[in-house]
Order: structure tokens, then C-alpha cells, then sequence
């Protein structure tokens, strides 16, 4: 793959994991999004472990947990509890979640909420 087509596709993965969100749904798999995006799955792999240094399940697990670290801030959804974030960004398993905030955000959820509480986002 040249460089040109490389960026084509790192940018059509973009544009599909930031418009659909497709990191969310809890089974996703590599043929699936590479099906989506209409490339092979063994390309999508190459791209995502070439540009990101990720395997397909870290990519979508970074993924989630920015998306986690921002709804936790949102005081939008103070009601929800941590593990219902959890399941709301896709992780399947309350265990799953917690190791994968942990290798992402270098700390438990309970700690970032704490260590960023100040920058909360508030909605009128």
C-alpha cells in the first residue's frame, strides 16, 4: 500500500470511527469495520498497527476510554454510575472496562473523576 492510499485509508477510518461511533457497539470485530469501510481486513489491520502501534482491540479500547474520560466530566451524566459509562462506551464486562481505563488513563475512574473534577463540564 502506498503512502498516499495509507492516508486515504487511516482517513476514511477517521471519519467512520468519529462519525458512526462504531467503537461503541459492544461486539465489533476487524472484518466487520474494515466490511463498513470497504477495505480488507488485512490492510485496516496493517494501518492500525503501522499508524497507532495498536492491535485492533487496543485501537477500539483507547476509543472507548476517551470517550468514558469525557462522559465521566459531563455533569450530564453524574446520575450514571461508573460501570453504566462503562457500558454505554461498549465494554462488555464491568472487569474489561476497569483494566482498560487503567492501561489507557493510568488510573481507576474513581481517581481521574477525582484528579479532574475542577474541569467538569457543565451544561445550562
Amino acid at each position: 500500500m502506498s503512502e498516499i492510499e495509507e492516508n486515504e485509508l487511516e482517513q476514511k477510518l477517521v471519519n467512520y470511527i468519529t462519525c458512526e461511533k462504531y467503537f461503541l457497539e459492544n461486539k465489533i470485530t476487524l472484518p466487520e469495520l474494515a466490511g463498513r469501510i470497504h477495505v480488507s481486513y488485512h490492510q485496516l489491520s496493517r494501518l492500525i498497527n503501522r499508524k497507532y502501534k495498536q492491535n485492533f482491540n487496543e485501537f477500539i479500547n483507547s476509543k472507548r476510554i476517551d470517550m468514558v474520560k469525557k462522559m465521566l466530566l459531563d455533569e450530564r451524566n453524574k446520575r450514571l454510575t461508573i460501570e453504566a459509562i462503562g457500558q454505554n462506551a461498549g465494554f462488555k464486562s464491568k472487569a474489561s472496562f476497569y483494566l482498560a481505563f487503567k492501561k489507557y488513563a493510568k488510573c481507576s475512574p474513581k481517581e481521574f473523576i477525582k484528579e479532574n473534577s475542577k474541569s467538569r463540564i457543565f451544561w445550562y
